[in-house]
Parts: structure tokens; sequence; C-alpha cells
């Protein structure tokens, strides 16, 4: 019961900011004794502190106690198959330490590659706590597939060839790091929750557009994951009830409004190909359209070139986005329709093409949509999963009532 009391108490302060020995006693249906008792074991453990007097209602003005973000740490890694982000935060999400990296390579060797990053985290995190932060409270890793229920085996995620792969078990047998895995969308979704632009919100709906296409859904306040934890693969949508399954792990929508499959029909048309090592800038291919090319389009991806283009204005790069931006818009009009959302969140690597995708998805969910909601970008940019799964790892040990211990 004292730590039943003591995880209530401090997930008030979490929540609800700063509050008075009372104040929590009327909230927590906790006698004063009991909140007094607790709350001085948590200003003794050093997950609260005291912030000065409240308001006076006509007697002694209260003392005000708030939640101590820095009584702890969470490592949290993203993984992608373009970028691999790592992370130390304190309690209140705030990023302390950040890192990343470009995969060397996919299947078992990313996983190598993760835990080494993991590793330095880890390291930076002990650095962080002789500094004044408290311990190390767990790791969460973001991942674009679908973990099962216990957060440590991802059953599918083609994107990094880990399909039916014991992610957590490796990681604690190899490394003797425990890890919580998410999906990187339901990530997304939790970050936006917490710190972004999901804040207060009860009902949401968070799509993504990288590499991959995916959805998560909050009702009533709760990240809903279905029975087996796939909601949202949404990228496996019918798109032709006559077209064949992709072999590869892929879906059928995702093969037509993905980043990816954006860039190489834009490549494709315009006649852009990647550079080699030691390609000169400006010789692999002709402006388009009199739009010129800068060097950093030069050395970078097809989807940066195409970024570059569509800033330039130009025609063709701008028809294909739209064409992409409308079946984006399909998608989102269909969940809204579906699922009656206060926000629509918009995120990956599409976002680097917002000025031309969310106007059109938007005009679409007012037109097509009986109830038409915003569709805004994530407010957390790239930082939204991993800040997520900061998050996913602060609310499981709340809820095993063992996160103050």
């Amino acid at each position: 019961m004292k730590r039943i009391n003591r995880t209530l108490i401090l997930d008030l302060l979490r929540r609800e900011g700063r509050l008075s020995r009372s104040d929590l006693a009327a909230r927590s249906g906790l006698s004063l004794p009991a909140v007094s008792r607790a709350v001085a074991e948590l200003i003794a453990d050093g997950w609260v502190t005291e912030v000065g007097a409240g308001a006076s209602s006509g007697g002694r003005r209260p003392i005000l106690l708030e939640h101590n973000p820095r009584a702890g740490h969470v490592v949290a890694v993203d993984v992608t198959p373009t970028r691999i982000l790592g992370g130390v935060a304190d309690l209140a999400g705030e990023l302390v330490v950040t890192a990343t990296e470009e995969p060397k390579a996919l299947g078992p060797p990313l996983l190598d590659q993760v835990a080494g990053l993991i590793a330095r985290m880890k390291e930076a995190g002990r650095r962080a706590a002789a500094s004044g932060y408290g311990p190390l409270v767990g790791v969460g890793l973001a991942v674009p597939g679908i973990p099962d229920r216990s957060g440590s085996h991802v059953r599918l995620a083609p994107a990094l060839q880990w399909n039916d792969f014991p992610v957590g078990k490796t990681l604690l047998e190899r490394y003797g790091c425990q890890v919580l895995v998410h999906n990187d969308v339901d990530a997304l979704l939790l970050g936006e929750q917490w710190r972004g632009a999901a804040v207060g919100v009860r009902h949401a709906v968070a799509v993504y557009v990288g590499a991959g296409v995916g959805a998560a859904v909050l009702l009533d306040g709760q990240l809903y994951r279905g029975r087996d934890g796939a909601v949202g693969e949404v990228g496996f949508w019918l798109t032709d009830p006559n077209e064949k399954p992709r072999s590869e792990g892929f879906g059928l929508l995702e093969g037509r409004i993905s980043t990816a499959a954006l860039a190489r029909r834009w490549a494709a048309e315009v006649g852009w190909v990647q550079a080699g090592p030691g390609a000169e800038p400006g010789r692999r291919t002709e402006a388009v359209g009199g739009a010129a090319v800068t060097p950093a389009a030069e050395k970078g991806d097809a989807l940066t070139a195409l970024a570059e283009r569509a800033a330039a204005g130009e025609p063709a790069t701008l028809r294909l986005i739209e064409e992409t931006a409308r079946l984006i818009g399909l998608l989102i009009v269909n969940l809204v329709d579906l699922l009656n959302p206060e926000v629509v969140i918009l995120g990956g690597e599409v976002l680097r093409l917002q000025a031309q995708v969310l106007p059109v998805v938007n005009r679409m969910v007012d037109e097509y949509a009986p109830f038409p909601v915003k569709v805004v970008p994530a407010a957390l940019g790239d930082r939204s999963a991993l800040i997520g799964a900061v998050y996913g790892v602060i609310r499981q040990q709340r809820n095993s009532v063992s996160y103050i211990g």
C-alpha cells in the first residue's frame, strides 16, 4: 500500500503540476496523514521537491510540491532503415544527450549497431547521473514493425529485416540490457500525446509516411493496439481488389504513397540517378524545367533532390507530389470517417514536403469528411518517436507500481 500511495501521488504531480498536500489528499482520496508520510519519503528519496508557498484560502499559505524530473533518466533509440537516433532523457522528456548514426546493414548486424548505441547512451546517462540526474529507469526502442505484447519480440519489421526477431531477448542475453520495444508510429503518437500536438487530446490519429506507411490510434486517452498489437497497418490497405499482395512484406498502399515510392517514381520520370563515390556534383543529371539543383541535393538521396526541386517550383515534381498527397488525403479521410478523432498528426519523412502535402490533405478532409478535423505536422518533428519511446518506458514503470521502488 505504501508503494501504491507513493506512485499515486507522484503520478498526480506529474500530470497536474504543482500541488499542495491537501490538494493531493483531495485528488487521491488518501487521508492527509497518509499523504504527508508518502510525501516525506518522496522528498527524502529525491522524487519530489518543495517549491514555495501557494495562495492562501484564509489560513496559512500551503507549501507546493512538484515532481522532480531529474530523479531518474531513460535511454531510448528510434530505428529506421536510414537513420538511428539515440537519446538520454529526464523524466519530463527533456533530452539531455542525443546521437545519430546511419545504419551500416540491416538484419542481425543492425541489432548489433543498435546495441552499441544503447551502450553509449547508457554511459552518457551514467555521466548525467553523476551531474545530478537520478538512476536509469529503463530503455525504450521504437521500430517500424509489430512488437509482441510483452514489448520484447519483433514479429514483423520488413524494413529492418527483423521478422520474428527476439530483439529484447537478444539484447538482454548479449549485453545485459532489457529493452521495451514499441511500434514507431505508436511511439510517435505517445510522444505527441505527452509533449506535442496531442497534449490534452482524448481521441487522435497519427499517420506516418516515410520509407513505410502506418497509423496509430488514441481512443479515450489510451493507445489502442488491437488483438495482435497490429492496429494501424494501413500500408497494407487494398488499392485494387485484383492486385496481388507484395511478396517482400510491404503493403500495397505502402507501395504507392511511401516517400520511397514517390522518390523512385520521381527519379525515373526526371532521369535523376544517385551519384556514386567520387562523382562530381552537377554532372549527374540535367535540371528539369529550368529548376536548379544545389550541391546539397546532388550529394544527397532522391528525396532530398525532390524536396529541393519542389521548393524551386519545378512543375513535374509538384505534380507527382500532389498525386501522392491526394492518396495520403484519401487514407486520412477514411481514417477520420472511421474514428472521428479530434486531430490527425502527420509524421515521417513526408514532413520534408509538408508545404506541398498538408494543404492538399487538409482540403480533402474539409471537402469529404462529414466531421472534418485539422491535419497537423508532428510538433516534435523527427524526435516524436524517440520521446514516445521514453514515455512508453515511464508509463510501463508507473503502471507496474514499481516506478518509485
